[in-house]
């Protein structure tokens, strides 16, 4: 049995029970980035299980930084252009562009751009003479989106 420190009751919670004994791997998945968790390994057999192990510790790295630069830009009629630079990793596949309506924290995925030279998204489905914000975030060939970008503002105006 593979137990994992639960930080908020500091009790062990059975993460895993690893039934072949010849196993030698396990992978604990949807952990937060650049947290530290601790683990112990139990032995069982039947209804028993043996006392714990020793603990052992793991950190998981942290989230990879965003794209360098971002705009969005104000003033055109029902849309937003918003443009970047290209993410230097090479593991990056696209960017999901998030955005909130003005003064607001609360961020909702828009779009996703496929490609990692991609580098502008127009937002077409917004009102006039509204202001949002937008954040940006690099997405690699595991799915794993990086740490998201400025938050960045644009002002619509009306069609001319």
């Amino acid at each position: 049995m593979l137990y994992r420190l639960n930080q908020s009751t500091n009790t062990y919670d059975v993460v895993a029970q690893i039934n072949d004994r010849y196993a030698t791997h396990y992978v604990d998945t949807n952990l937060a980035p650049e947290t530290t968790y601790t683990y112990q390994m139990r032995t069982f057999s039947g209804d028993s299980i043996s006392p714990s192990g020793a603990s052992v510790s793991a950190t998981t790295m942290p989230l990879m930084d965003s794209v360098a630069f971002s705009q969005a830009f104000s003033g055109l009629p029902n849309k937003v252009k918003i443009i970047w630079r290209p993410h230097t990793d090479p593991s990056v596949v696209g960017y999901v562009i998030k955005r909130a309506n003005a003064n607001s924290s609360d961020f909702d995925t828009i779009a996703q751009v496929e490609g990692r030279l991609q580098a502008e998204y127009i937002d077409n489905k917004v009102k006039a003479n509204k202001t949002y914000s937008y954040t940006i975030h690099a997405k690699n060939n595991k799915g794993v989106l990086s740490k998201p970008s400025q938050v960045m503002s644009a002002t619509t105006k009306e069609l001319p």
